[in-house]
């Protein structure tokens, strides 16, 4: 039986699909994690946990990995971390890495300090299940918000999941803050330190939190809790009054890595021992003194500086052969390449989920105007007050075989040979006879409308170099139908407006919900959202609101360009494994659409590591 979208998501929520989807004070003086459920499989041959600075690949503290035979987990329950697509891995996110011996990620696990509730604000920060989070103030490395503007779109009691570093003082300073929709059950996980153990009373402290673990399933199997280890604690019952959280998993976080393999790491020193050049990071010990120094001096390390290190392995501790601190704005270099989508306007658009201002961005192969969903560009600078500032803005314009978009006004066209150009790209390109023609509103158009001057969308392959179009659609100057999704926030139930992305989005009494049974009234901070609707002014008038629910059983999404096509049931999206059956559903395209660099957003259900697409939605 063939389900219609909203069936498809009604029968993932009530089984019809099952979904395969699979602290405390003194800092961090315990030990690192990667892989499955914070215990790596086996020694391997390399190991790294740090900050996700950028997409093209996976771009992890300023260096790019090759993700594309790696496993992708979430490791909130860390007794059974949820397998994970390309999407669940974002800017800021702290994560572990398993490393093959080339280099190549193997398995990448994103890994919060902490997810909960908000119960005190403060000026640097806020206070969540007896933990503190403060907001970074370094240029260097900046606290990345998603559901948010920044702290003061933040409330008591807000859901929020929280990565960063435990600093000397036990404090988390977050490297990224996402805040849930509202409707999230309870669930609280909190990665720290170990103290005041007290094996009679089956109890022990992070932070300020008192976690009681007489009913806990203890992670490994037969370990033994000292205090000054990292755990990972996880529960899915509220904190009693007395402060007490009943622990459900207590896990032992240790990596398992052999003797010589590679490792890098990032976060803030801890436990340093100036006089032998030793301290902790992310809770693995390191040992500096025979390490080259980037950016400064052995004596300029203290506690609380943020550095990147990489070394090798020995007996359970790092041995550094380069430590690289991070000293200003520079070192918050952010790097993207990918297709654009959400596009509203130069300044706010999307790639790789991540939000992108390049109004004053310098361009090369394309101008501003060539911005549009489907391009694939390549984005440099650094994130700044909730968006990616571009400092640079290169177009991908390579002959490659694939399908490309571009948009931009007709110029130098040829009638009779049928050899066009589109301003700003040094690109040749052709229309023939089996160029298809529409309108925007996706009426039929013709060659005949085709002119010098007119804006239009070509989507086309190259041979020999020239872009053969194979369809055409007349666009007019003002982008009138625009999409944009996201997490929203700033909610003004008065004057009917919220923000997604920097973008101010207003509703009115027109507007449609989706699904039917919605209304204004779901609208709650935090909320995931998809948006269409038109510019009105610097606001976008919504048509459409259509209200995602994250509380539903796992739904995999992905959304970017389509990569390593075989067929229409075996590709790639954003380096996300796709497959296809007779029962997914297309919208504005078919499956005879389906060809590499086509844009497109997936939702389906995730097996091992491929979504199974129930609705592929095209983007471009």
């Amino acid at each position: 039986m063939k389900l219609g979208i909203k069936g498809w998501i009604a029968a993932i929520a009530t089984g019809v699909m099952i979904a395969a989807c699979g602290g405390g004070g003194g800092g961090d003086s315990g030990v690192g994690s990667g892989g499955t459920g914070g215990t790596l499989p086996g020694p391997v041959d390399g190991f790294g946990s740090g900050t996700v600075t950028g997409f093209g690949s996976v771009i992890i503290d300023g260096v790019r990995f090759d993700d594309s035979s790696a496993s992708i987990e979430t490791d909130r329950d860390p007794s059974s971390p949820s397998a994970g697509t390309s999407s669940d891995v974002k800017l800021g996110m702290k994560v572990e890495s398993e490393l093959s011996a080339d280099d190549k990620l193997k398995r990448l696990t994103v890994s919060p300090e902490f997810y909960g509730r908000i119960s005190a604000l403060n000026a640097n920060g806020f206070v969540a299940a007896g933990q503190t989070i403060v907001i970074s103030t370094d240029p260097a490395t900046p606290t990345v918000f998603e559901g948010a503007g920044g702290l003061a779109d933040l409330a008591v009691g807000d859901i929020v999941e929280v990565h960063g570093a435990r600093n000397a003082q036990g404090e988390i300073v977050a490297t990224r803050i996402e805040r849930k929709a509202p409707w999230n059950e309870t669930r609280i996980r909190v990665v720290g330190t170990l103290a005041e153990l007290d094996t009679g009373a089956k109890s022990f402290k992070i932070g300020d939190l008192i976690i009681d673990y007489a009913s806990a399933n203890l992670l490994p199997a037969g370990a033994t809790l000292t205090s000054g280890q990292r755990v990972a604690v996880w529960s899915t019952t509220a904190i009693s009054n007395a402060g007490v959280l009943s622990a459900q998993v207590v896990r032992i976080k240790n990596p398992t890595v052999a003797d010589g393999a590679k490792v890098r790491l990032g976060g803030l020193v801890t436990s340093l021992d100036t006089a032998a050049a030793t301290f902790r990071l992310a809770g693995v010990p390191v040992d500096a003194k025979n390490a080259s120094f980037e950016k400064g001096t052995a004596a300029d390390l203290a506690n609380g500086r943020a550095v990147r290190v990489e070394g090798s392995w020995k007996a359970g501790v790092l041995l550094a052969s380069k430590v690289r601190y991070l000293i200003d704005k520079g070192d918050a270099g952010v790097e993207l390449t990918g297709a654009i989508t959400d596009f509203v306007s130069t300044a706010s658009f999307t790639v790789r989920g991540v939000p992108v201002d390049a109004s004053s961005a310098e361009f090369s192969g394309g101008k501003a105007e060539n911005l549009a969903n489907g391009v694939i560009v390549k984005i440099e600078g650094a994130y700044e007050n909730g968006v990616v500032k571009a400092t640079e803005v290169k177009f991908s314009t390579t002959p490659d075989g694939g399908v490309r978009t571009f948009p931009g006004k007709i110029t130098a066209y040829d009638a009779a040979t049928g050899d066009f150009r589109l301003n700003g790209f040094e690109v040749a390109m052709r229309i023939t006879d089996s160029t298809v023609f529409t309108n925007a509103n996706g009426s039929a158009a013709s060659k005949a409308d085709f002119a010098n001057g007119k804006r239009v969308l070509v989507r086309g392959s190259f041979v020999a170099g020239v872009l053969n179009a194979q369809e055409v659609k007349f666009v007019p100057d003002a982008t009138v139908d625009i999409k944009l999704e996201g997490l929203l926030y700033a909610l003004d139930s008065t004057n009917k407006t919220f923000i997604i992305k920097g973008v101010t989005v207003r509703w009115n009494d027109s507007t449609v919900f989706d699904p039917s049974s919605s209304s204004a009234a779901d609208l709650a901070n935090g909320v995931k959202v998809e948006v269409r609707g038109s510019k009105d002014g610097n606001t976008l008038l919504a048509t459409k609101i259509e209200i995602k629910r994250t509380d539903l059983p796992a739904i995999a999404e992905v959304k970017g360009v389509i990569t390593d096509f075989v067929s229409a049931s075996n590709f790639k999206v954003g380096g996300q494994a796709i497959t296809t059956t007779s029962t997914t559903i297309y919208k504005d395209g078919t499956a005879s659409s389906l060809a590499a660099g086509r844009s497109v957003e997936v939702k389906g259900t995730l097996s091992g590591s491929t979504i199974s697409a129930a609705v592929i939605e095209f983007e471009d």
